[in-house]
């Protein structure tokens, strides 16, 4: 009686079985394996690629999720050896739909930039580059190339190869002539602000640049002169100057105007009617007018003829001026000065013989002239 009931329950219990073995059974041939599980999703043309190919031996434990972990030339293909020196990480400049297509990121790049950018392997330095040993990154950058932050570091080669006024801005056309290179005076740091070289500036006057416009010139007392300034100053010492007086425009009393002593001969003649300039202390007057008897071999001074020190001479007998009686009448000696008259013998008188020196002149070459005003024996 309860063979029927037994049967009912066999089959109940299999039917369940069936169910759960529906439930459980292997995925199908043909039925896709959810990758995205593994935490290392298929894309691009890692969906065809066979499963053997990356789970060898169908061992799926431990199977690499990075690039290199693979593509390390002996599973698969990695890095051939011209390939730009960088980092592991594949995926920072590559896709696994386009391999070739790379998206350069410097950011994996290892060494440094002429490695790669030397004309050969990547674009390199123009031909007109500026010279220079610094690497590309001390100026430009890689998210923009220009402009470039400049630095003059490292630069090889003079300023002007460069700053010509074609790839660099040049001297202006009112610059000081001259064949030094920039940096001898300017920085690169303070341009404006100058550490001025006299050297070797192009044969040029000094006041070509010294003339109150382009730089200092003479100043409103300055001596007159043509001269240049480098006549007697320097650029070592501008002050003391090595004073010329050659070429010195205008009178000397346009300088020297409060240099006369107290006691000078009072005169309204110039310094150099008796002073010269290379030995100022030895003055002479050189007399050339006609109330002058000639220059005396003796210590005459000036004030034994200008008596009150001044141009204006005291003759002690003005009636015979400008012969010699004019001051030497006094030392006539009237007894000593005779000649004769139809045979009588007859003194001179001053007024015939008032010029000394002319007066005694004999035609005879041989006999020497008497009284002569540069004769020291009177």
């Amino acid at each position: 009686m309860h063979s029927p009931i037994l049967k009912l329950i066999a089959l109940a219990a299999i039917a369940l079985i069936g169910i759960v073995n529906n439930i459980y059974a292997a995925p199908s041939p043909g039925r896709e394996f959810d990758h995205f599980a593994t935490g290392f999703p298929l894309t691009g043309r890692h969906v065809s690629v066979a499963c053997e190919a990356c789970h060898l031996s169908a061992v799926f434990k431990g199977t690499p999720k990075t690039c290199k972990g693979c593509h390390n030339n002996g599973a698969t293909p990695g890095k051939h050896n011209k390939h730009i020196m960088s980092d592991d990480n594949c995926d920072n400049c590559h896709t696994t739909f386009s391999w070739q297509q790379a998206a350069m990121d410097h950011n994996s790049v290892l060494g440094s930039c002429s490695t790669c950018h030397n004309g050969s392997v990547a674009e390199g330095k123009p031909p007109r580059h500026i010279m220079t040993n610094a690497g590309c990154d001390e100026c430009h950058g890689t998210v923009s190339w220009v402009p470039a932050r400049f630095n003059h570091d490292n630069i090889t080669g003079r300023c002007d190869s460069c700053h010509n006024g074609r790839d660099a801005t040049g001297k202006h056309a009112s610059h000081l002539a001259t064949t030094l290179d920039c940096g001898e005076c300017h920085n690169t740091t303070t341009w404006t602000t100058a550490g001025f070289n006299h050297n070797n500036i192009d044969g040029r006057r000094c006041d070509s640049c010294h003339n109150g416009v382009n730089a200092t010139g003479k100043h409103a007392q300055h001596v007159l002169t043509s001269d240049d300034c480098g006549m007697c100053h320097n650029t070592n010492a501008w002050t003391p100057a090595m004073f010329d007086h050659s070429n010195v425009v205008g009178t000397c009393s346009g300088c020297h105007i409060d240099d006369k002593p107290n006691n000078h001969f009072i005169t309204s003649r110039e310094c150099n009617a008796c002073h010269v300039t290379t030995t100022w202390t030895t003055a002479r007057y050189l007399h050339s007018g006609g109330d002058y008897p000639g220059d005396h071999n003796s210590t005459v001074r000036c004030i034994d003829c200008h008596t009150a020190n001044s141009e204006i001479a005291t003759w002690p007998s003005p009636v015979y001026r400008p012969d010699c009686a004019g001051c030497h009448e006094s030392d006539y000696k009237i007894d000593s000065h005779k000649h004769l008259v139809n045979g009588v013998t007859v003194n001179y008188t001053v007024s015939e013989l008032r010029n000394c020196a002319g007066s005694c002149h004999k035609e005879d070459k041989l006999v020497t002239q008497k009284h002569r005003v540069t004769d020291g024996g009177w």
